[in-house]
């Protein structure tokens, strides 16, 4: 057997093949990231885009699948890079090492992308990337709040309008409701109280290049439940609903 026959048993030749056709770019390699990242290289995917600009901290060991002692001190996009290209040589991968930020936005969404998933942790760049997708008609996926929380079993997906429960999803939603680009942003969020609350980085015009960071309580499960609920969807829209997406926004 091949690396991929199981998978084309489960989702059948054409979406497989859909698979392999597509891009998806993924901004934020933390826990959601990573976890989401893996999946996609192990489903099937053709190419992926990779966008995050820090380095891996001993802190991270608890819960990025990136992260080990001996990957310590080196970026999380060209780490994560090597890993899903050991998983998948024949996978297309492009890694960038920089912010999401107003003056590198168009260089990342300019190239065709079938979907987007936003597993940003900070409210300026998230606010502006999905945004931005909604006006380029770039289909996106959003991770909500993971930190404090350690049941997987609570993750749901539902329309960024109709999710409950959320602080960080309150907060986007506000912002994207002055901007009016609230409606079909898909997210994926924990109906679990978060156990120690967590402040949400404050919004900074400069979309928070060198931010001051506030540390999250977190553990694996619901960082990776959350990446694996998003890679379904991205899945979901680009080879099981193709109606969804024709086609990458060029």
């Amino acid at each position: 057997m091949t690396q991929h026959d199981r998978t084309e048993r489960l989702l059948g030749k054409e979406a497989l093949s859909r698979l392999r056709a597509a891009c998806v770019t993924v901004f934020g390699l933390g826990g959601v990231g990573s976890s989401c990242v893996e999946a996609l290289a192990r489903s099937g995917l053709g190419h992926l885009r990779l966008v995050d600009h820090d380095t891996i901290h001993e802190s991270n060991c608890n819960r990025q699948l990136h992260a080990l002692h001996s990957t310590v001190g080196l970026p999380k996009a060209q780490v994560m890079k090597q890993r899903v290209l050991d998983i998948d040589p024949t996978l297309q991968v492009e890694a960038f090492c920089t912010f999401f930020a107003q003056d590198t936005a168009n260089d990342l969404l300019e190239p065709p992308t079938h979907c987007v998933v936003d597993a940003i942790d900070a409210m300026g760049p998230k606010v502006e990337l999905l945004s931005r997708c909604k006006s380029l008609g770039i289909p996106v996926i959003s991770a909500l709040g993971a930190g404090g929380r350690l049941d997987p079993t609570q993750i749901r997906v539902a329309p960024l309008d109709q999710t409950v429960g959320d602080p960080l999803a309150a907060r986007v939603r506000k912002l994207l409701r002055r901007r009016g680009t609230l409606d079909g942003i898909t997210a994926v969020y924990s109906l679990e109280p978060p156990r120690i609350a967590a402040t949400a980085p404050i919004l900074s015009r400069d979309l928070f290049r060198g931010r001051q960071r506030i540390i999250q309580p977190s553990m694996l499960m619901v960082p990776a439940a959350m990446g694996l609920a998003i890679a379904y969807e991205v899945i979901r829209t680009i080879a099981l609903d193709p109606s969804i997406n024709d086609g990458p926004t060029s």
